[in-house]
């Protein structure tokens, strides 16, 4: 008998993009939810910001497929400006996208945003 590794969502959710996007949407509402139960103050900073990576990584995926002229109703001749255009409705839709962009950049590829924990 063979097994198999599949789980519910692949069978609702072939595409491996879909997967990866419920995957990161279950790490960053983890993250929050340990945060909302933190009585310390760094350690909820420290799950909160650990809540930005997953949530910017679900944009970048969805970006990426408008890019990829994957996503049908944003499709254009010019892939720049299907990603243009996706991106300009996601912002109308997520209150707080550039915060996280800027945040994730900030935190990552510059100087880490800090809780204060060490001073």
């Amino acid at each position: 008998m063979k097994s198999s590794n599949k789980t519910k969502s692949d069978k609702i959710f072939p595409d491996v993009k879909i997967q990866g996007i419920l995957e990161q949407y279950k790490r960053a509402i983890r993250f929050y939810c340990l945060a909302q139960r933190c009585k310390k103050q760094s350690t909820k900073f420290f799950n909160l910001i650990a809540a930005i990576y997953p949530s910017r990584a679900i944009v970048e995926i969805m970006l990426e497929s408008a890019l990829n002229q994957e996503l049908k109703i944003f499709q254009n001749s010019d892939p720049k400006k299907s990603r243009k255009d996706f991106e300009e409705k996601l912002v109308q839709k997520l209150p707080y996208y550039y915060l996280i962009e800027k945040i994730r950049i900030h935190d990552f590829h510059r100087f880490l945003v800090a809780s204060g924990a060490y001073s």
